[in-house]
């Protein structure tokens, strides 16, 4: 609620209950002249009427009381309670990106991940470079994370589970597929994903999470996902859970894994599954774990993980479309030749039938990649009844190989790996690393819980604390300084007034 309103109501209250009474009070003047009672004692009964009537009124709660309930009430495990608070703050003020961050996750609290990332979308575009907004892109990649990894866990039971995993998925973004041409490069048509996911972040869209998308195509092309699921992550190679999960989840020779299950000690069949990767590898067959083959092993899986998705045959989208739980996607081809790209892009339904009659069409030098994602991101949000954000801008150009490197590096995040050593981070391009999402994939991978706790902590403390702006005087102050005159307001969009922890981001475009 901002204060302007907060102010209106007060003013409201006082005039609905104060008018009648002095109302009353002039009536009785009137008769006390008539009937000779003293002036006095009326004025003194209408008084003291009018004080009990503003005591016993019920007090205005203000802006930090209320968001101090609804902190109370999310720490206190009353949800549903916290997210009705926090959504009628921004009912009040649209631009309460704290409370649009608490919103998510009271949704997350209530089992509702679907729809709580969808809303951290939306605060981590506005707030990208502020705390609440790293922390709304961090919960929301862990969020991501835990889905594929609960995905992965289903296995072939998530095909014929009765409801999606994924709550409100929002559209699905599928690698382009090549056509051909002079010039191959195998994540090319997963940098598009990445490329109209960055920019369609915020449009009301809800990109469905890439992580998610990888493994419905892995499961529905090959029937195995590509993934390494946080449980395993977190145990080292030299360990043995660390050994049991990654031989389980490699592919062995009988389309299972090298070994059956991930739970057990050091028995035989762990030893036998060693000596089949030997073998295979050709080490020496020892069936121990020294350190020539924990070495092999773990550039034998992350090769695994970095192998591009498998090309989908039209058939089969509306299959990847019902494990999803996604009503739409977007496919397309792409084809190379002489320095020259040709992107054709189609949104389709849940059966795989396009929306609209004509495709997106693109030509355009390879150089130009990004700027070209962001137009064809454009017109799918267009054709979907959305709208890209204005906070985002078309990344830098960073070359056809470069491109390659960069998808293939957060191909590897998304499926699984939390963090990259910082020799192989060094050793990509330095456009590549200073690509902003994938610099900030890296940067979150460090950022462990007990970081990401305090950060919040001291997030809410400040919000709290932090007096709102009244969109309604800011946008106009705004319009003024123009020298446009005053503009009615319609919203934070295209000239916003965003308020994070009592600071001000403006954006603004000229005629």
């Amino acid at each position: 609620m901002s204060l302007r309103r907060t102010s209106h109501d007060i003013r409201g209250r006082w005039v609905a209950q104060v008018v009648p009474l002095l109302a009353t009070l002039a009536s009785a003047t009137r008769v006390a002249t008539v009937t000779k009672v003293t002036v006095t004692t009326v004025i003194l009964a209408a008084t003291v009427a009018i004080v009990t009537t503003v005591a016993n009124a019920a007090p205005v709660e203000t802006q930090r009381e209320r968001r101090e309930r609804g902190v109370d009430l999310l720490e206190g495990g009353r949800a549903a309670e916290a997210l009705a608070v926090f959504d009628s703050l921004l009912i009040g003020d649209l631009t309460d990106l704290g409370a649009g961050y608490l919103a998510a996750r009271a949704e997350a609290d209530l089992g509702r991940p679907g729809r709580a990332r969808c809303r951290w979308l939306e605060v981590e575009v506005v707030a990208e470079k502020d705390q609440v907004g790293r922390l709304a892109r961090h919960d929301r990649r862990r969020t991501e994370r835990e889905l594929a990894d609960r995905q992965l866990g289903l296995g072939a039971a998530w095909f014929s589970s009765e409801a999606p995993v994924l709550a409100a998925p929002g559209i699905a973004l599928l690698p382009l597929e090549s056509l051909g041409g002079d010039v191959e490069g195998p994540y090319y048509g997963l940098t598009w994903s990445y490329l109209l996911f960055d920019a369609l972040r915020g449009s009301r869209l809800c990109p469905a999470p890439i992580p998610s998308t990888l493994l419905a195509l892995d499961l529905v092309t090959a029937g195995r996902g590509v993934r390494l699921p946080a449980d395993i992550a977190t145990q080292p190679l030299n360990t043995v859970g660390g050994l049991r999960g990654r031989l389980a989840l490699l592919p062995g020779g009988l389309g299972g894994g090298v070994l059956e299950s991930r739970s057990g000690d050091w028995d035989d069949r762990l030893r036998e599954a060693l000596r089949f990767f030997q073998q295979t590898q050709g080490l020496a067959v020892t069936g121990e774990a020294d350190p020539e083959t924990q070495r092999r092993l773990e550039t034998v899986f992350r090769s695994w993980l970095e192998s591009p998705p498998v090309a989908l045959a039209p058939n089969l989208v509306p299959r990847v479309l019902s494990v999803l739980g996604s009503m739409r996607a977007v496919r397309g081809t792409y084809r190379i030749e002489a320095g020259e790209v040709r992107v054709q892009i189609s949104i389709v339904d849940a059966a795989g039938q396009p929306t609209h009659p004509e495709p997106i069409l693109l030509d355009f030098p390879l150089d130009e990649t990004a700027v070209n994602a962001r137009r064809a991101a454009a017109e799918i949000a267009r054709l979907s009844g959305g709208r890209l954000s204005e906070w985002i801008d078309a990344p830098a150009e960073i070359g056809f190989g470069r491109w390659n490197s960069a998808a293939q590096a957060r191909l590897v995040f998304d499926r699984g790996l939390p963090r990259m050593e910082t020799r192989r981070w060094e050793e990509l391009p330095k456009p590549v690393r200073e690509w902003e999402p994938l610099r900030a994939w890296v940067e979150d991978s460090v950022w462990d819980s007990r970081d990401r706790e305090w950060a919040e902590r001291d997030f809410r403390r400040a919000w709290i604390a932090s007096s709102s702006i009244d969109p309604h005087a800011a946008h106009d102050a705004f319009m003024r300084g123009l020298g446009g005159g005053s503009v009615p307001y319609s919203g934070p969009s295209p000239s916003a007034v965003v308020g994070t922890l009592g600071r001000i981001r403006i954006h603004g475009e000229g005629p």
